[in-house]
């Protein structure tokens, strides 16, 4: 008799929760789905501050917001790639920790952009007086079979006057003699060709040609590795004049493809 009772309470108690479990679905289903669409932009976002802190970007207003899972933003000019579905999408970026009143961001602005287009943007100098650079990208450079060459673009966020970047070589050549700041060099075409074992640049204060940074790095460095045939690259001139560490001016180098 026990066993009965039992039985019965265990099967009503299975048949609320399936009824419960349906209700839960149908109510669902009602609710109108956010509609995402197959399209998207790109916005690579690259970080120069002029010291090592965490810098995390948000895309909503209103959805959930959490720190842990939010990707950071460095120092180090490094390009994070994100894909967006909506034309206009509310960004901000917040410093950890956070020591605003009421999570209030570092900054923040509306995102209007163009499906199936790049964009780039920029955020750096002191983390507490951050300056930014947002804007569309040129379309990025093709390479046939035959061309044995690179692309390379250069922006420059180093505050103060303009600078001169040379590729170094046999015969110099100068890429850019007055680029000032916030000022674009868009894609140009190098040569990497098995004649060339470095490609080296050098950045140069404009005005009075002191050295302020050098990068060099070697074309062919094994046989059948080559990382910059037929790329494209986006090198972003961070830093500070007169100063180390992070803040040393330098060029800092990203892929594109």
């Amino acid at each position: 008799m026990k066993h009965s009772i039992l039985s019965k309470y265990f099967k009503t108690f299975c048949s609320l929760s399936l009824l419960i479990t349906l209700l839960s679905f149908a109510m669902g289903g009602c609710k109108k789905q956010k509609e995402v669409s197959p399209e998207f932009s790109v916005l690579r976002i690259y970080g120069a501050y002029h010291a090592y802190g965490p810098v995390i970007a948000r895309f909503s207003d209103t959805e959930p917001f959490s720190y842990n899972f939010a990707r950071d933003y460095n120092s180090q000019g490094e390009e994070r790639r994100q894909n967006i579905h909506e034309d206009q999408v509310p960004f901000t970026l917040h410093v950890i920790p956070d020591t605003l009143p009421g999570h209030k961001p570092a900054f923040s602005m509306m995102l209007n952009l163009q499906k199936r287009a790049s964009y780039t943007f920029i955020a750096g100098g002191p983390i507490a007086s951050m300056d930014t650079m947002f804007f569309k990208d040129s379309p990025l450079p093709y390479f046939g079979v035959g061309d044995s060459a690179c692309a390379i673009r250069f922006i420059n966020f180093i505050q103060g006057g303009p600078v001169k970047i040379i590729q170094k070589g046999a015969t110099d050549n100068v890429i850019a003699a007055n680029l000032p700041y916030k000022g674009l060099v868009d894609f140009i075409t190098i040569p990497v060709n098995r004649s060339i074992e470095y490609l080296t640049f050098e950045m140069r204060d404009a005005a009075t040609d002191e050295l302020l940074a050098t990068w060099s790095k070697e074309v062919w460095p094994l046989v059948g590795s080559q990382q910059y045939l037929y790329r494209v690259y986006s090198v972003l001139l961070k830093g500070a004049r007169g100063t180390t560490g992070y803040s040393e001016p330098e060029f800092a180098f990203s892929r594109l493809y």
